[in-house]
């Protein structure tokens, strides 16, 4: 969750640099603007909660190599007498 994402979920606003929310008569402020990204201070992670943890990598085995069975052909029973008649 970003810090965007939390103020829009809590009805907060963004002003001077500084992502808030009014509980009561108080101001807390979720996250500060730092260069260009918004980063949250310690009151808006605790009010974001715990990050997902990320998933690990899935790990991929190589096929053992087997020996490939050889086609299996059929030998087809072809007439040799055929006759054609283009006429």
């Amino acid at each position: 969750m970003t810090v965007y994402e939390l103020v829009e979920q809590l009805g907060g606003e963004i002003v001077r640099g500084q992502a808030r929310i009014r509980q009561g008569r108080d101001y807390i402020i979720l996250g500060k603007l730092n260069g260009d990204t918004m980063e949250f201070t310690k009151e808006g992670r605790e009010l974001a909660g715990p990050e997902p943890k990320a998933e690990e990598p899935v790990k991929r085995t190589r096929k053992s190599k087997q020996p490939e069975s050889e086609p299996v052909v059929e030998k087809l029973d072809i007439d040799d007498n055929i006759q054609l008649d283009l006429d």
